[in-house]
């Protein structure tokens, strides 16, 4: 089973779980976070790889989020309101 493979960002002096894979429900699915608070977020399966052993499987979800670190970190800032440029300068 994978516990979690995760982004966090460093926003407002605080570290966020913006997006996480997990497979505690007996299959790889992806929690995207709305809000600073964790309260809004989405959970699906749909474009995750199901197929193969765990450990193919969590080393999926660590490439997705390498791959697209950028995209889930903008989507992010723009729903909660921030400048993205300034904070994701920030970030690095």
């Amino acid at each position: 089973m994978i516990v979690c493979v995760s982004l966090d960002c460093f926003i407002n002096e605080n570290w966020h779980t913006i997006i996480y894979y997990d497979s505690v429900h007996g299959e790889l699915h992806r929690h995207e976070k709305f809000s600073l608070d964790g309260k809004t977020e989405t959970i699906t399966t749909f474009g995750i790889e199901q197929k193969g052993s765990q450990e193919m499987l969590m080393r999926w979800a660590i490439r997705d989020i390498s791959d697209k670190h950028t995209s889930y970190k903008r989507r992010f800032l723009k729903n909660i309101g921030c400048n993205k440029v300034e904070v994701l300068y920030n970030l690095y």
